[in-house]
């Protein structure tokens, strides 16, 4: 975890400590508020298609992550059995990084929705899916944004060869790719405005 984004590029400033001891502590346990006056989480065989949900997510999150940092401090060291391959030598495509771009954030929203799912049919419950899908989908995209420059044309080589972003299926990931792509022209449209001041 060290190695991630987050860790290494965010500056410590107010959005994160306040974040960090305020933001997420209390809204991040509304799941648990809805639970306490709302039980619609009876059914054994539900507990055991969400525990399934959340373990397919976590599974996907620690193995992609797990998968990247691997590359980057042992990068011959095999993945999946098979010697990691990637693009100009810096951007993997092995493991589930050759199924999508952003498939730690992929993890990430399925354990969101495992977490909200005892909430039933309270939408309320779901304020951190919601918080998180929009966080993650514009974040990829700024990603993209800043890979792009970054690589130039190794990036669009490596677009090609994983075009997905989130899943490797095309209708789903078109939807959440073209969510993200708006979130992210409206607040860094939003930037650049205050640049130009």
């Amino acid at each position: 975890m060290l190695t991630t984004w987050d860790i290494i590029s965010e500056e410590f400033g107010m959005m994160l400590v306040f974040g960090d001891y305020f933001f997420i502590p209390f809204t991040f346990s509304i799941q648990g508020h809805y639970l306490l006056e709302y039980e619609d989480f009876s059914s054994a065989i539900w507990v055991l298609v969400v525990i399934g949900i959340y373990f397919i997510g976590f599974y996907i999150f620690r193995t992609s992550n797990s998968q990247k940092n691997q590359f980057k401090t042992q990068p011959s060291k095999p993945i999946w059995g098979k010697s990691p391959e990637a693009v100009g030598g810096k951007l993997l495509v092995s493991g589930f990084w050759g199924y999508g771009r952003h498939m730690n954030y992929t993890g990430d929203l399925i354990m969101s929705i495992a977490y909200c799912l005892p909430c039933g049919n309270q939408i309320g419950g779901y304020f951190y899916t919601f918080y998180l899908f929009t966080l993650l989908l514009q974040r990829a995209c700024r990603d993209d944004t800043k890979c792009s420059d970054k690589y130039g044309g190794l990036w669009k080589d490596y677009c090609e060869r994983v075009p997905y972003v989130y899943v490797p299926f095309g209708p789903i990931d078109n939807i959440l790719t073209g969510i993200g792509k708006t979130l992210y022209w409206v607040t860094n449209g939003r930037n650049q405005r205050n640049e130009k001041k």
